[in-house]
């Protein structure tokens, strides 16, 4: 009897064995699922943290990307007066733009990332003429199209021609070229607007344009004066013009000012080209750009900036002749490196030179520059003999000058019959 109680005992504590064995391999391998299902899990967050991190990691790269774009070359063609006349009206009518411009000129404008150039006449339909001038000039607003089918991004304004068909010639004109999607500069309402920066973004680049004129009729035309309230930003007292370029130099990293200025048919520099082009090039200026006697002047170099003086004309009725455009290429360091497009004028057609001709202009231009030389290949540089003098003597400028405020004006505007037909 004992010992079948003591067999059942132990067999007992087999059992009991077996069952807390069992127990215990359960609990281990809960442990064990309980140990991989966190290891998952935190698995799982370490990778989204990661991938979050790496997200952001990204999107602050973009951001960066974006707020720092890459800087890359932008490219500038500028040229001087255009005033589209009778003949050009009639070539443009039966040879659309092929007819006023050859295709290789028109390619070279409508690559450009920016196109300037000076607008010498009023988009208007208005009869009533400034009076007392000899030349009042005038187009169509419908062909506004000549512009945008040479590609020209902007015009200035500030000429002594916007007016010749009164304030709502000027309005006529700023409405038109906005319509075209066109920018202005030099005139506008109030000074405010005359005085204006305009700017393109360009390749990493913000290229800025200031314009101004220091040939005027009379000074009601400077909207300072108040007597138009839509009028020109005036160069006469050009205090005002050295503070929007100091103001500008900080908005763009390349200022362009185009002024319009000197006198007529002469390579000679009046004494305050000079010295407003050194001012503006001290107050910020990038490039200098000039417009008005109608016929290339001198390059020059100050403080390693360059000074075009004079564009000279580029599509003008009743002026066929040698000029030249100008092609400008502002690379990374936002320095420009130049070069000239010679051109020429015949029977209405604006076409670029042989290269015998060009050749020989530019010996003209080098002889007429000073501190700047234009090579075989039209590619303009700077000279070691370049100085900050002015490049005319004071019996040059006092002869080319005779500045009155009545007008340097008046005797300007008078536009003589040796450059103008009187068609128009």
């Amino acid at each position: 009897m004992d010992k079948k109680r003591q067999q059942q005992l132990r067999e007992m504590r087999r059992r009991q064995v077996r069952r807390q064995k069992m127990m215990l391999a359960g609990i281990v391998a809960v442990i064990v699922i309980l140990i991989i299902i966190i290891a998952a899990v935190n698995g799982a967050r370490s990778k989204k943290r990661a991938a979050e991190e790496a997200a952001k990691a990204q999107a602050a790269q973009e951001v960066s990307t974006e707020a720092e774009p890459q800087i890359g070359d932008a490219t500038l063609f500028a040229v001087g007066d255009i005033m589209i006349g009778r003949q050009l009206r009639e070539n443009y009518s039966s040879n659309g733009i092929s007819g006023i411009l050859t295709d290789t000129l028109r390619s070279e404008m409508n690559q450009a990332d920016v196109c300037i150039a000076n607008e010498e006449f009023a988009f208007t339909t208005n009869e009533e003429e400034f009076p007392d001038k000899e030349y009042n000039y005038k187009l169509d607003p419908s062909l506004v199209s000549t512009f945008t089918d040479m590609g020209i991004d902007l015009v200035t304004l500030a000429n002594n021609h916007a007016l010749d068909y009164m304030e709502q010639g000027l309005v006529d004109s700023i409405e038109t070229l906005k319509n075209a999607g066109i920018q202005y500069a030099g005139a506008g309402k109030g000074i405010e607007e005359a005085s204006a920066l305009r700017t393109f973004s360009v390749n990493g680049h913000t290229i800025g344009v200031l314009a101004a004129s220091r040939v005027l009729p009379e000074l009601t035309w400077s909207a300072d004066e108040g007597t138009f309230e839509t009028a020109m930003f005036s160069a006469y007292d050009p205090e005002k013009l050295y503070q929007a370029i100091e103001q500008a130099d900080s908005q763009c990293d390349f200022l362009i000012v185009y002024t319009h200025w000197g006198q007529m048919n002469t390579t000679e520099l009046t004494d305050y080209q000079t010295e407003q082009a050194h001012n503006y090039v001290e107050k910020g200026a990038d490039l200098v750009l000039g417009a008005h006697p109608h016929i290339p002047q001198g390059i020059e170099y100050y403080n390693g900036v360059p000074i075009f003086y004079s564009l000279g004309n580029f599509m003008f009725t009743g002026n066929d002749g040698d000029q030249f455009a100008l092609k400008v290429t502002i690379g990374p360091d936002s320095k420009p490196v130049c070069q000239l497009v010679p051109v020429t004028s015949e029977d209405g057609l604006t076409k670029e030179m042989t290269s015998d001709a060009a050749a020989d202009f530019y010996d003209h231009m080098n002889s007429i520059s000073n501190g700047a030389s234009v090579g075989s290949d039209g590619m303009v540089t700077q000279t070691a003999s370049a100085d900050t003098t002015d490049s005319t003597s004071d019996e040059d400028a006092d002869a080319a000058e005779s500045d009155s405020d009545s007008e340097d004006s008046e005797s300007d505007d008078a536009e003589t019959d040796s450059l103008h037909t009187s068609e128009d």
